[in-house]
């Protein structure tokens, strides 16, 4: 099985440099995927920008999840998909944004998650199929994965 859809979101202050984060949300995307830029205000009304794209298509699912440093899906793995998963069947992650920026791809301390990126992931789940199984066996699949 696969995921029916992949979601990338970080979320700026007005002081932060949003050209940056766009290059870094960049590499995780097939070419010609579009980012979405929305200013927003915060709950405290500062202005914020808002990145984000969602990936439907499964060969720009794939290959987002294949740009992504397999360590990561190791890590989440390591640490269990059965509390990162919802009802609706999103697989969560949150990466540290400090060190997704530079080019690393790991998950962000419990500490600061304030400061991080956002990932969903819509498991491909159907009657039958248990949604831990399929999410394992998708993680599994890219935890592996090298390049040729």
């Amino acid at each position: 099985m696969g995921a029916h859809s992949l979601e990338w979101t970080i979320i700026s202050s007005a002081v932060d440099d949003v050209e940056m984060m766009a290059l870094a949300m960049e590499s995780v995307l097939p070419e010609g995927v579009e980012i979405e830029r929305e200013n927003v205000k915060s709950h405290h009304g500062a202005r914020q920008t808002m990145l984000r794209t969602r990936l439907k298509r499964k060969k720009d699912i794939r290959e987002s999840m294949s740009l992504v440093q397999k360590d990561l899906w190791s890590s989440i793995l390591d640490m269990g998909v059965e509390s990162r998963i919802d009802t609706s069947k999103f697989l969560h992650a949150r990466l540290d944004l400090q060190k997704f920026v530079s080019g690393e791809h790991v998950l962000a301390s419990k500490g600061r998650s304030r400061h991080s990126v956002k990932l969903r992931i819509k498991i491909e789940c159907y009657p039958g199929q248990e949604i831990i199984d399929e999410a394992i066996t998708l993680l599994n699949r890219y935890a592996k994965h090298t390049e040729d």
